[in-house]
């Protein structure tokens, strides 16, 4: 049963791979599907309670990690800055909340930093690449790549699951 949601999570997640790259937008269904899979698949792994916490406190780390970019971006430009209308998109926030009950507060935290250093070096590696640097990451594509991934990784490693926050040590131990 969990293979078949990860078997659908990872098609659901080329949609948006797809749609970013495409038209730097993604559509908001595959998200409500991707949202009501990793519920699904949390609840198997975790339980009603242990996948609610897990949530909540993914959520608060993305309000979190909101604030401080706002934060950040309103000091640098020395007044307030909404970071939605010119830095992150809708979609990427989306894409966040919905992927957020499939990983453990630690695992996500780590998620999101593989997330981004992956969306940085792509777009550097495509800026030299093509010889036209773009100021638009595709963030979304990145998201949806590295959860392809980490879904691959629960299906080949039984012992790495993004619900697990102590995977690491049982790997090694």
């Amino acid at each position: 049963m969990e293979q078949m949601f990860e078997i659908v999570l990872i098609s659901l997640c080329a949609i948006p791979l797809i749609q970013d790259l495409r038209t730097r937008t993604i559509s908001l269904w595959p998200l409500i599907a991707i949202f009501v899979c990793t519920v699904n698949l949390a609840m198997a792994n975790k339980g009603f309670y242990d996948t609610s916490m897990d949530f909540g406190i993914n959520i608060g780390i993305l309000i979190f990690q909101g604030l401080c970019l706002k934060a950040w971006f309103s000091l640098r430009e020395r007044k307030l800055a909404g970071i939605t209308d010119r830095y992150i998109g809708l979609g990427d926030i989306a894409f966040f909340i919905s992927l957020a009950p499939l990983f453990a507060p630690v695992n996500f935290v780590l998620f999101v930093l593989v997330c981004s250093v992956v969306a940085i070096v792509v777009h550097l590696l495509t800026a030299l690449w093509k010889h036209s640097p773009s100021r638009d990451i595709p963030f979304a594509s990145a998201l949806a790549f590295c959860a392809m991934i980490v879904l691959l990784g629960q299906m080949i490693f039984p012992h790495f699951q993004a619900s697990n926050p102590n995977w690491i040590f049982e790997w090694y131990g």
